[in-house]
Formats: C-alpha cells, sequence, structure tokens
C-alpha cells in the first residue's frame, strides 16, 4: 500500500481455540487494508457487522490455518462504482490497480474450514474468496488446499468488480480426509494425508481416491463477473442462484467426486449468461432450472496454459428444465482435438424426458469434427444438428443414443513424435465378431498435449465421443499418415471409458465393444468393457495418473472393476435426493446424543448441535418459516440472522417468484379469473407491481396485448425495382437473419422494397430496421392487388443513424406492403437489415380508397412437358459431360424415417442420409433436375442399409416414370453403386426400391445423378425446354434472354413494366419477345428482328415448349400411385414446380373470408366491395373443396 498505514478495526490476533471470543453488532467505516481480522484463532464468533467503505479486505482470515470460526449475518458495502475518477471503488490507495491486493474482497479467507452463513456483501472488488494458502505461522505447516470445507451456506454477493463466490486456491481446492484439527492449531502432521491417492482405501473403501466432499449450499450471485472456482473437486454447489453474472459459472478443472455418486450442480438456478464449464470427468447437473439466455461452454479452460486434462469431458443433464438458451446459439465445444471437445448427454432412463434442451427424440450431442457419427445406421442415430437447428449446438452432431468419452492417456510423446489414433466402426450388434470387412466407419482422431506442441507434459493423448451401447464395436489403433499403416496401442497406457457413477447413480453401466489393438479387452477378450472399469490412481485434481497406474490401472488391464457405490446410503436412504451433499456437519461427534432434524452436529464442537438456518429456540424447534412458501415462494426469514424465539408474520412471511401472489405464493392473476392470459403462446403473461393486473410479454417477433400480432412478412414473396448486388436481393430484408440486409444500387433515389403477404392481412405496425444508408424521405404504402398502392404513412426526415423506426398503421388491411422512398440520406443507396410486417389474418375489407382493376383470364405459359424419354442426337457444339446435376435439387421420398429427409441425399454432404421408415418395401427417392438433361450415370452411396431389388428410373412430367437401369443382388454394406445410363434424357430420377436387403429401411448417403444440358448451358437465368422431339432450346427467366440467357435487362425499364397481366401480354401469337420501351409502356419484336438493349428491356422471352400427342404411358414404366406428389412434411418442402393459374371472374363472386376458403384456396379482392377464393393448383370450387388430383 505504499507508504499509507493500514487501520486494522478490530483483530482477533493468534488467539488460539476461542469459542467465548465475539465480534458482534459492530459497525465499521473507511478502515484501510483491513477492516475485521480473525488471525490464528479458531471457533470465534463474527455475527451481525456492518461495513462501510473499506478499502481493502472488510472480513479477513489470515494466515490459512484458522478452523470452525462462524462468521454470519454480516454486510460489507463499497458506496463508489469502480468507474469512479477518484475513489476508483473501494481499491487500496497508493496501487496501481484495484486488484493489486489480492484480498481486495468483502470476505476473504486463506482457510477452508470455517462456517460462513447468511453474508452480505455488495459492490465490492472480489465478494466472497476463498485463496486457499498459507502465510505467517501456517507457511509450510497447512495443506491449505486440501482442507476440508466448512458451510459455506446462503451468502449473497451483488455487483462485484471481479468474483462473487470464487475458490482460488494455490494447487486448487481438492478437500481430502486430512489430520489438521485446532488441537495442533490448525496445523497438518502427516503431510501423507494431503496425498490425492490413498493405497490402502482407507477412506473410500474400493477407491484410491482420499476426496472429502462438501457443499457451496443457498448461495446467491448477482451481477458479478465470475462466479465458481479455477481449479476444484469434490466441491458440489447446491441451491445455487447464479443470475445476470458475466459467467454464472466459471470453473478450469475438476474431478469425478471420492464417494462415486454426487452431482457438481444440485438444485441450483442460472439465468442470463454463461456457465463456462470445467473439464475432466463426468460432471453431473441435477435438478436444476436454466432460465432465459444461457450459455453453456464446454472445458472452457482447457489447454489454457496448464489447465485441463485431455478436453472430453462428459456432462450429464440429469432431471434439468431449460427455458431457453441465448438466442440462435446455446452451447460451444472447446478446446481439445480439433477445438472439439466434450459431449452432453441426458442421463441413462431419462431418454426421452422433455427438459427442453435437447428436440424430441435425442439425447446427446457431440463437436462437429466426430462426423463418425452421423453414418449410424438406426436405429441408433445422429444428425447433423445444423440443418434443422442452425448454430444453436455449435454445428454440432446430435444422437438419439448415449454418446460418452473415451480417453487414452500417453506419456513420452510429442505433437512431432505422435502418430493419429485410428477409429474403425461396425454398425452391428455381433461385438468383435462383427468386424468383418471393411469397417463402416472411420474416425481419425489427432493427438493432444497441454502446454504446446513441443512440450513433454504428462496431461497428453487422445480422446473422442463414443456411442455406449451393444449396438455397435470400436477397433482402435495408432495409424501413420505417411505409410497408412496401423500399429498397436502401447501396453503401458492408460484408456478410460466414462465413469461409474453412471451405474451407481442410474443404476445403468454404460458398456460397449471395444478392441484395442495390442490388448484384450473384456473377459476372455470379447471385447466388452463397462463404465464400471477400474481407475484407481487417474486423477485426484491436484495429482495427475500416479506412477502406479502406468500399464496396470484402467480399461483393458488385469485390475478387477471399481465396486458399485448404493448412492441412496450415502444421502440417508432417500433415493430423491440422490446425488446431494448436505452442508458440512460431522454426525459421528454427537453419536451418544443425536442431533434432530432440525439441527446439526457441529464438526469443531463435540457433541454439539447447533440449529440450521430457519430454527432457533433451545432444541432447534421454533421453526421461523412455520408458513409453507409452496414450490413459487421462499421463506424471507431463512437468512435473516438472529436468535428469534417466534415464527415471522404469516402475511410477510414469504418472498414470491414473479407473477405468484398470497400468503403461501399459490395465487397467480395470469392463470386465474378475468386477469388470466395465454398470451397465445407467444410470450409469457406477467403481473404488474400491484399483484392484481396482467399483461402479456411477447416474445421477438409477435406483439399485441395477447401476443397474436406478429411479423407475416418472414419469408414471403418479394421484389424490388433495385438490388446493388446478388447477395443483397429482396428477400434478404424478410429472412429474419438480422446480419443479412437489402441494399439498392447507390445513387438512385426513387427506389421501392415490397412484400406479398400472400392473402390480406389487418396491418397494424411496420418496422423497418436501417442500415446507415437509409431513405431521408419514404412512405409505407399498401395494396391489395400489388398494382394501385396507398400510402398509410410517412417520414420526411430521416437520417443515416436513425436505425430502427417503427410506423404504427392502426389497422389498415392490405396484402402487398411497400418502403417507396425518395430521397436518400447519404451518399449510397439504401440499405434495410429487416423489414417486419405486423398484422392478423381475417380481414374482409381492403384500404379505402381502393382503386378497381380488370379481372383477367390468364393462360398458361408453361405447357405440359413431354411424357416420352428421349435419346437425344449427337450436337453440334462440343459439350462438357458427367456433370453432377443434382445437388441442391428439390427432391421427394415416399418414405422418411425422423429427421433424415430426402434433401439429405442431395445436399453434398457423405455425413448426412436419406433413411426411409423401417419394415416397408415399397419405396422411392427422387429428385427434380428442374430441366431436361442427356444423363449419364447415376451413382448411389448406399449405407449399409440398402436395396436388394431397385430400379432407376427417369420421366420428364414427373408422373410417368421409365426404368433404364435395374439392379437384384443388392445386400447389405455392398456401398457405391454407379448405374450407366448412355445418354437418356429426363428431369425426374427417381429410385425405385421393391425389396429390402437388411431388417431396417433404405438409407442412401447421396444419390448423384450426373449428366449435360441437351442447349449446351443456359447459364444461372434459364432453363432448357423441348420445343420439338428432337430439339431444344433455351428458356429464359423473367429479365433475360438470349441463345444462352446471358442478356440482363435489369435496370432498364421504369414504366408500365411488371409481372402479366400488370404488365405486357405474353399471348400474341406473332411476337416472340416483349417488354417495355424507353416510354415505359409496351413494346414487342417480331420473329427475326433484333432489339436495343438500351431502349428495350425484355421481360419474358416466350419459348413455345413441345407437347406430345396424346401422349401415352410408356408400356415399361412402373406406375406412380401419387401422381405429382405434395412433399412430405418431414422431407423438403418446396413442392413440385406447377403453374398455378389465376381463377376467371365468377358471375356472381360469393364474399369470402380466410377461413371459408379451406387449406386449398386463399381469399383475394375481385372488386373494391368484393372477395374470392382463388384456389391452389388441382383444387376449384366457391370453397375450393373440389380436387382434381
Amino acid at each position: 500500500q505504499r507508504g499509507i498505514e493500514g487501520k486494522y478495526c478490530l483483530h482477533f490476533h493468534k488467539v488460539g481455540d476461542c469459542p467465548d471470543c465475539i465480534f458482534a453488532n459492530n459497525a465499521i467505516e473507511y478502515g484501510h487494508y483491513r477492516g475485521l481480522t480473525v488471525h490464528g484463532t479458531h471457533r470465534s464468533t463474527v455475527t451481525n457487522n456492518v461495513v462501510w467503505n473499506v478499502r481493502g479486505a472488510n472480513f479477513y482470515v489470515e494466515d490459512g490455518n484458522e478452523m470452525h470460526n462462524d462468521i454470519s449475518y454480516n454486510v460489507a458495502i463499497c458506496p463508489y462504482p469502480l468507474s469512479n475518477s477518484t475513489m476508483k471503488g473501494c481499491s487500496i490507495p497508493g496501487t496501481s490497480t484495484p486488484g493489486a491486493d489480492a484480498p481486495n474482497a468483502a470476505f476473504y479467507s486463506k482457510a477452508a474450514t470455517n462456517d460462513w452463513t447468511g453474508n452480505r456483501a455488495a459492490n465490492t472488488y472480489n465478494g466472497m474468496l476463498l485463496d486457499a494458502g498459507t502465510r505467517g505461522a501456517a507457511r509450510g505447516n497447512v495443506c491449505a488446499s486440501d482442507a476440508a470445507l466448512g458451510r459455506w451456506v446462503g451468502n449473497t454477493m451483488h455487483g462485484c468488480s471481479r468474483f462473487g463466490l470464487y475458490t482460488l486456491g494455490h494447487g486448487g481446492n481438492f478437500p481430502k480426509h486430512t489430520d489438521q484439527s485446532i488441537a495442533t492449531n490448525g496445523f497438518n502432521q502427516n503431510f501423507e494425508l494431503c496425498h490425492g491417492y490413498d493405497g490402502a482405501e482407507s477412506i473410500n473403501p474400493g477407491t484410491s481416491d482420499r476426496g472429502y466432499p462438501g457443499a457451496f449450499y443457498d448461495n446467491v450471485d448477482y451481477n458479478n463477473v465470475f462466479v465458481g472456482h479455477y481449479n476444484a473437486g469434490d466441491l458440489q454447489h447446491r441451491g445455487h442462484s447464479s443470475i445476470n453474472n458475466n459467467n454464472l459459472i466459471y470453473w478450469k478443472e475438476t474431478k469425478n467426486f471420492a464417494d462415486g455418486c454426487s452431482s457438481h450442480f444440485y438444485d441450483s438456478f442460472y439465468q442470463d449468461g454463461n456457465l463456462a464449464l470445467p473439464d475432466q470427468g463426468s460432471i453431473i447437473i441435477t435438478k436444476t432450472k436454466f432460465g432465459q439466455n444461457v450459455h453453456l461452454e464446454s472445458n472452457h479452460h482447457c489447454d489454457v496454459g496448464v489447465t485441463g486434462v485431455l478436453c472430453m469431458p462428459q456432462y450429464i443433464f440429469d432431471a434439468i428444465s431449460w427455458e431457453g438458451g441465448r438466442p440462435n446459439n446455446w452451447l460451444s465445444f472447446q478446446a481439445g482435438y480439433n477445438d472439439d471437445g466434450g459431449v452432453f448427454s441426458m442421463a441413462p432412463g431419462q431418454e426421452d424426458a422433455d427438459n427442453g434442451f435437447f428436440p424430441k427424440g435425442y439425447m446427446s450431442v457431440a463437436g462437429s469434427t466426430y462426423s463418425y457419427l452421423l453414418s449410424s445406421p438406426g436405429p441408433r442415430s445422429c444428425i447433423d444438428s445444423t440443418i434443422i437447428y442452425g448454430n444453436r449446438y455449435d454445428n454440432g452432431i446430435l444422437c438419439n443414443a448415449p454418446l460418452r468419452s473415451f480417453k487414452i492417456y500417453s506419456r513420452g510423446l510429442t505433437e512431432a513424435t505422435a502418430k493419429v489414433l485410428k477409429v474403425e466402426v461396425w454398425w452391428n450388434n455381433w461385438g468383435l465378431a462383427g468386424q468383418n470387412g471393411p469397417a463402416n466407419s472411420v474416425q481419425l482422431v489427432g493427438f493432444h498435449i497441454i502446454g504446446g506442441a513441443d512440450s513433454n507434459n504428462v496431461k497428453q493423448g487422445y480422446s473422442f465421443p463414443i456411442m455406449s451401447g451393444l449396438d455397435q464395436s470400436y477397433r482402435i489403433g495408432l495409424y501413420n499418415p505417411s505409410d497408412g499403416s496401423t500399429s498397436d496401442i502401447p501396453l503401458d497406457w492408460v484408456i478410460e471409458f466414462s465413469d461409474p457413477v453412471i451405474g451407481n447413480r442410474f443404476g445403468i453401466d454404460d458398456q460397449v465393444y471395444v478392441n484395442i489393438l495390442g490388448r484384450d479387452c473384456g473377459n476372455n477378450g470379447d471385447g466388452l468393457i463397462t463404465s464400471q472399469h477400474d481407475r484407481k490412481y487417474l486423477w485426484s485434481g491436484d495429482h495427475f495418473i500416479d506412477d502406479l497406474a502406468w500399464g496396470n490401472n484402467g480399461a483393458c488391464t488385469d485390475s478387477a472393476d471399481m465396486s458399485p457405490v448404493d448412492c441412496t446410503a450415502i444421502v440417508g436412504g432417500s433415493a430423491s435426493n440422490e446425488g446431494s451433499i448436505e452442508a458440512s456437519e460431522c454426525p459421528e461427534l454427537c453419536a451418544s446424543s443425536p442431533c434432530n432434524a432440525n439441527s446439526y452436529c457441529h464438526c469443531g464442537m463435540p457433541s454439539t448441535c447447533k440449529c440450521k438456518v430457519g430454527f432457533s429456540g433451545q432444541d432447534c424447534s421454533v421453526d421461523l418459516c412455520a408458513t409453507n412458501c409452496g414450490e413459487h415462494g421462499s421463506c424471507m426469514a431463512k437468512y435473516l440472522g438472529g436468535e428469534g424465539d417466534v415464527p415471522i408474520d404469516t402475511s410477510v412471511a414469504c418472498i414470491c417468484e414473479d407473477g405468484w401472489a398470497g400468503d403461501a405464493c399459490d395465487y397467480n392473476p395470469c392463470e386465474i379469473g378475468e386477469t388470466a392470459k395465454t398470451c397465445s403462446g407467444n410470450g409469457i403473461c406477467v403481473v404488474s407491481p400491484d399483484g392484481v393486473n396482467t399483461e402479456c410479454q411477447c416474445d421477438a417477433g409477435y406483439l399485441g396485448g395477447d401476443c397474436d400480432v406478429f411479423n407475416i412478412a418472414q419469408g414471403k414473396a418479394s421484389s424490388t425495382n433495385s438490388v446493388n448486388r446478388a447477395a443483397s436481393a429482396a428477400p434478404k430484408a424478410f429472412d429474419g437473419d438480422m446480419g443479412s440486409r437489402w441494399e439498392s444500387v447507390h445513387g438512385i433515389d426513387d427506389v421501392y422494397l415490397q412484400v406479398d403477404l400472400g392473402t390480406s392481412y389487418t396491418i397494424e405496425k411496420v418496422i423497418t430496421h436501417w442500415e446507415a444508408a437509409a431513405a431521408k424521405s419514404y412512405d409505407v404504402q399498401v395494396s391489395n392487388d400489388g398494382l394501385n398502392f396507398t400510402t398509410v404513412w410517412s417520414k420526411s426526415d430521416g437520417s443515416s443513424t436513425m436505425g430502427t423506426v417503427e410506423s404504427v398503421l392502426g389497422g389498415e388491411s392490405g396484402r402487398f406492403v411497400r418502403m417507396k422512398a425518395y430521397e436518400r440520406a447519404t451518399g449510397y443507396g439504401y440499405s434495410i437489415f429487416e423489414m417486419q410486417v405486423f398484422g392478423n389474418i381475417g380481414s374482409t375489407s381492403p384500404p379505402t380508397p381502393h382503386p378497381t382493376y380488370k379481372i383477367i383470364t390468364l393462360t398458361p405459359t408453361i405447357s405440359a412437358k413431354p411424357t416420352t424419354t428421349t435419346t437425344l442426337p449427337p450436337t453440334s457444339s462440343p459439350t462438357v459431360k458427367n456433370v453432377l446435376l443434382s445437388n441442391g435439387k428439390t427432391s421427394y421420398a415416399s418414405s422418411v424415417n425422423g429427421a433424415n429427409s430426402a434433401s439429405m441425399a442431395f445436399d453434398g454432404n457423405m455425413g448426412t442420409r436419406w433413411e426411409s421408415e423401417h419394415g416397408i418395401e415399397d419405396v422411392y427417392i427422387q429428385v427434380d433436375l428442374g430441366e431436361v438433361f442427356v444423363l449419364d450415370k447415376v451413382v448411389a452411396y448406399w449405407e449399409f442399409a440398402c436395396a436388394k431389388i431397385y430400379d432407376i428410373q427417369v420421366s420428364n412430367d414427373g408422373s410417368s416414370f421409365t426404368t433404364v437401369w435395374s439392379k437384384n443382388d443388392g445386400f447389405g454394406g455392398m456401398g457405391d453403386i454407379e448405374s450407366a445410363l448412355g445418354g437418356v434424357s429426363g428431369r425426374f430420377i427417381r429410385m425405385q426400391a421393391y425389396e429390402r436387403a437388411t431388417g431396417w429401411g433404405y438409407s442412401i448417403f447421396e444419390l448423384k445423378v450426373y449428366g449435360f444440358s441437351p442447349c449446351g448451358g443456359c447459364g444461372d437465368h434459364g432453363t432448357c425446354v423441348a420445343i420439338s422431339e428432337t430439339e431444344f432450346k433455351c428458356k429464359c427467366d423473367t429479365d433475360y434472354s438470349g441463345e444462352t440467357c446471358e442478356t440482363t435487362c435489369s435496370g432498364y425499364c421504369t414504366g408500365g413494366g411488371g409481372v402479366y397481366p400488370y404488365g405486357c401480354n405474353p399471348n400474341l401469337s406473332d411476337r416472340v419477345k416483349f417488354g417495355c420501351n424507353d416510354n415505359g409502356g409496351c413494346a414487342y419484336l417480331l420473329e427475326g428482328q433484333e432489339f436495343n438493349g438500351d431502349s428495350f428491356c425484355t421481360f419474358t422471352e416466350v419459348v413455345n415448349e413441345y407437347v406430345t400427342p396424346n401422349p401415352t404411358a410408356n408400356p415399361n414404366s412402373t406406375p406412380n400411385p401419387t401422381p405429382n406428389p405434395t412433399p412430405n412434411p418431414t422431407s423438403d418442402p418446396t413442392p413440385q414446380p406447377t403453374p398455378n393459374p389465376t381463377e376467371a371472374q365468377s358471375p356472381a363472386p360469393t364474399p369470402c373470408t380466410e377461413q371459408s376458403c379451406g387449406d386449398h384456396g386463399t381469399c383475394v379482392a375481385i372488386s373494391e366491395t368484393e372477395f374470392k377464393c382463388k384456389c391452389d393448383t388441382d383444387y376449384s370450387g366457391e370453397t375450393c373443396e373440389t380436387t382434381c388430383s
């Protein structure tokens, strides 16, 4: 503190054992360096003291040998924020940083074996810090990091600039059974007892672990930065509430509990922050609730410096509740091989539990590196989570089977000398006998070492997630990439699979068949190992693998399995409390006169029962929380302190959760009576401060008193008259992604962006999220026909910094919503991240005034495709053959199992697959190439579940198929099959299966179709179509023309263009091109005329497609029982492209509503006052109830 004298206000200085020493009811203000100190003293009492603005440690336990002091119900407050330039919080004057003095904390202790109960810290630099270590007389005399934990119960840390509740320990905090006692002034005598391993197994029979489990009980952390531990084991957070901390938990390294049963987290609550979870062992999270905005970070500090081991912990969820993680991302895999370490899995027996974290049908997730899991054929199978859930699971792999960690500890290697681990998998239940022929899947796993590539750290080896169970078997060896050779695993290396706590706690041992090259695993070499395998001397937290373990312990050795543990016996026979740890107590010291249920036997006072928090009186019979606060409240008297002898007034006894009221917190206005609200399932009901009224807090994307007003524009068809680049097209403003945006061409003022809602809505508001390139002047307009727009909101004072603008429309109705900009606010164009339209379906009145328009009967411009299969003559121009045509194209399957949809066979990813339902023979999968191609070959990459008999069929119309290749001798595991087609043509390609080769269904990793375009290529803006039996021509997309559709008209038309019928007529038989002339009117070109792109824009090029006269189905084709099939909801949502003609006007239209048009029509305006059902393709009638299918 650089020349500033300390002010030690209250100090017990080396008093020794002093149960009569008491500091109570004192107020300390403005101490320097320390406030109240307990130094070299045991069994003192420090209670009900208030410390204000002390610079340094407010309450300080000094040397590290202090034991069984009762420090309770004290308050420490720093009145200044850390940002105060003068006071700098409550830092030590003369130091360079607030944390320069490590004990700068509200409650600071070098010693673990003291009782801290009901204390409060507010706004201090550190809250409650256990910095286990020694100084002064204790230095060299105490194993401070190994000391047993006292009672740390009911403390609250709020607003701390660094640590809330935290253990820091020099060497970690790994409590053990040692000989530390008050009789020896808190000094250890036999330092062998501080070692992590107990060869005699005298402490925990059946294990060499000397660990002494303890619990941090009912503590609260709020608005701190770090909460948790550096390196710590045999410590549980029970009843922990951690809310709005930067790191709800920050824990670097841990271990399995020595008792073989306990959970790391039990009955706790976490919300608004990150859980940075530790490496090593099985971290079990029991009866814990995760509120909103939570993120899980796997082995977050592994391989940072020297922390962590192999970076492959397993996190087991046991009866948890998950309300919702951070938007779009709930967890991160970190460190380990390819920075993808760790697995998360549901506890055995809870596979189908609806916990909110795993999607229904899945129970585990691992990093995307371990793609071998994706090849599992089912019923135990995995998927790439990205396809359905984006980055929610960090692009990981979701499985419907338990995943566990598998570790191989090596020694003496560096990254330069280490080989790669080769993991081979056979997906069958025949054990090692099923390892015939090549493996079904192979995973290569890189070497991992803590401390850098060139170190020779003992923390080294290989790790990967393994699927537990007997439906697969593994072969594991070392692989040399330079020559492709595989070698044995050295006999002295240690192997570890899962953890005994799985069987002890949940009654189901993990099992797996493994063939470790160079080892005999299981009984008589059958390869079967379980989670109960021996693991003595492997890891005690502060001691890594003992020399005794190398070659002798772990899996696949001669050592006996670990003895099973009865976890109910540890918690007094109560199965419902399995995994829990009580706050520190020593019942054996009160054996002659046991304590009652409201008290505990004090570890520092033999034969002394002390009241648990919330109880008082001579025999602890007075329950200060006599009122039952139920499951929605907490007793406020529990941690108030004092020695009250009567319960608190029942009318104020309970503190209720938000939304609950009443003396017993049993009344919720959101659920009972006239104030009850469902919020339409799109939000949560909250109770106002008066406890009577209610309102809905709506989820993102929803508005309104009952959250029934939602963003109706997301994903809808959109258009604009200006796009700066393809990546910033109009749909980017309606995709729900604030990371994408629409952008117009720079320098143009008169620009619009619009969305077609698909039907008429009552529109409450439009919210526009502008990028800096905003509009100074713009309108919001609505329309029912997409032609005539009415301005309903305007802004003339926009700026580049206006950001999000809300346009309240107040119930206008319309189908089309447009942002019409007139003047830019910057020198760029216009740019919008998202344009959200909030409204309700059901409007039957269009905006007023509304212009009339003529109803036009449209003739489809796309004629029927030829139904015959044509072999094309050679073309004169050179053609590139064997082009992959099928990737990403629209697909459909007649049968889908789970999430393995048809599109997964055409996504270019060999880690995904289509799978049909099991037990069904007659199944097909097909792809629509979008146009007719000449076909060279089809390659089917079969998974093990394949077809014995199947055909390859082609079609031009998606209805009549012709068989062009057949196979009738398929077998399970036949792999890749190439079908040479020799130049047949078709648009639709189908694999039609008739008989399975296995007991499952059918499964294909990829179905690849190769060929070439008979047009020689139509670029990105055209489709090759037949114009005769032997001739083909490019049919160009809107706004494109030319032989290969290379000419664009974008930006030329400014007048009466648009989609017909609101633009030009395409149905003039002697005109082949049409569009807008430079005056904005329609212009037409005759056959053979040239066109000038500077004055004429081709909106659509008319190509008369060939129609087969009186088509008949090919006699060799296989009939398709469902022509033009509707896509399976579990497969791709894109239907076969079929023109949807607009209905003609009825003589006497009947008024309609959205409901009256059923599932197959849309209610549209046909005049200012009249509405009519517009039916989907294949449906007709006034209410679209008649089907032509």
